[in-house]
């Protein structure tokens, strides 16, 4: 994604372009493309780097998982998702939220541990 996101600003710079988004994907009349075709361009970059093919739908729930194990609340990782309630984010997430209720866990017997 580096790698792509310093060919578009090479080729923006080069053309008088200024992207007012910053998106990654558009094409080369410079609109936004459909998911189709950011699927397919997902497809060629994987198969570039040799790594296991991903879609937008699987980059959106990594980058939702990433921002959980980074801390962020799960309020603001359903706000940002776009979810229509927080049960949603809960249940898509809910393998996310029990791994980090069970650090929580080991964290909280460590300090009591350490108190007594």
């Amino acid at each position: 994604m580096k790698k792509l996101k310093q060919e578009q600003l090479e080729f923006y710079v080069k053309i008088g372009y200024r992207d007012p988004h910053d998106l990654v994907f558009r094409n080369n009349k410079l609109s936004i493309n459909d998911n189709g075709s950011t699927n397919q361009a997902l497809a060629r970059l994987c198969a570039s780097v040799n790594v296991p093919r991903i879609t937008t739908h699987g980059l959106r729930h990594t980058h939702g998982s990433i921002l959980l194990y980074h801390g962020a609340s799960i309020f603001s990782v359903s706000k940002r998702l776009g979810h229509k309630d927080i049960q949603t984010t809960m249940d898509t997430y809910l393998h996310v939220i029990d791994e980090l209720r069970q650090k929580d866990d080991t964290k909280m017997l460590s300090a009591l541990e350490q108190i007594f």
